[in-house]
């Protein structure tokens, strides 16, 4: 892995960038080589089908994701198997508006 400083803290939630972009000895350092090694990297790959649960802290929302097909409860955590990754992100993006629906 390589590292370099595009930006320094000033406040919890503020930053100054270093520039348009790293220095030139930035660029010959540490990101330079991740540049020049680009092609050596490969995706993460997850394994299907993906099992995922959430645990959700509201017991109504629990409720109303446990009527949508393939679906398990227990207790506060639902759980599903998805096909891939992003039949996995649908389903989590559902259980979101879910918490804002009242009991």
């Amino acid at each position: 892995m390589a590292t370099t400083t595009v930006m320094s803290q000033k406040a919890q939630y503020a930053a100054r960038a270093q520039g348009r972009w790293p220095k030139p000895s930035a660029r010959s350092g540490s990101a330079g080589q991740a540049i020049r090694r680009w092609d050596q990297h490969r995706p993460v790959t997850v394994p299907s089908p993906l099992g995922t649960g959430v645990d959700l802290h509201q017991p109504h929302a629990a409720d109303l994701a446990a009527l949508i097909p393939g679906i398990t409860r227990t207790g506060h955590t639902v759980a599903f198997t998805a096909e891939n990754m992003t039949a996995a992100y649908r389903l989590l993006q559902l259980f979101a508006p879910l918490t804002h629906i009242g009991p």
